[in-house]
């Protein structure tokens, strides 16, 4: 029985890669002739590039060009803890870190892979697509050194509109309830 799970597993997992690669897998944003003038050029199309673009975008008066010099993520970036699947490969810079004395020991000659993303979403496409917050802490903190305009209170509707959700962790029942009442307190769970 085991065996006939992973054989009908395995040919799913293909017939789905073909699919999305035939019928999904269009790319319509690609320019393929550049016009001669913007009025914005963004230079790297990660998390950050994107999310600026998009937001230059809005005004339809204005010309925005992405540059990336990668192309699209493939299928397996789409799929939550499967984007591991795309490190090491075409769509990743392949950066390795000095070998190291006294860590990364499972690695070969003691040297750690940094996944840095190449193309459209960059590295959040092949680190599992998490993101987080910090704490409401951090955030004042920057307030009180002069930075106005970034409280966490000032900040959340840009990360809902970023995040197109009304809801976020921001709401969770941590710290409605108060359970992170100080940072210290926070940095046990981390």
């Amino acid at each position: 029985m085991s065996w006939f799970s992973y054989t009908l597993a395995v040919l799913v997992a293909c017939i789905s890669y073909m699919a999305y690669q035939k019928y999904v897998n269009v790319h319509t944003s690609i320019i393929k002739k550049p016009d001669k003038r913007y009025d914005y050029i963004i230079v790297g199309a990660g998390t950050a590039g994107c999310v600026l673009a998009a937001r230059l975008s809005e005004d339809p008066t204005v010309k925005v060009l992405l540059l990336e010099a990668g192309g699209h993520m493939g299928y397996f970036t789409r799929v939550p803890l499967t984007s591991t699947a795309a490190q090491q490969g075409p769509n990743d810079w392949s950066v390795h870190a000095r070998p190291q004395k006294y860590s990364s020991f499972g690695m070969f000659a003691q040297t750690p892979i940094i996944p840095r993303g190449k193309g459209l979403g960059g590295s959040g496409q092949i680190n599992f697509l998490l993101h987080g917050f910090g704490l409401s802490e951090d955030y004042s903190r920057w307030a009180q050194l002069g930075f106005d305009g970034w409280t966490l209170k000032d900040l959340k509707p840009y990360f809902n509109k970023a995040f197109g959700t009304m809801e976020s962790e921001f709401d969770s029942p941590c710290l409605a309830t108060g359970l992170y009442t100080n940072a210290s307190q926070a940095n046990r769970f981390r």
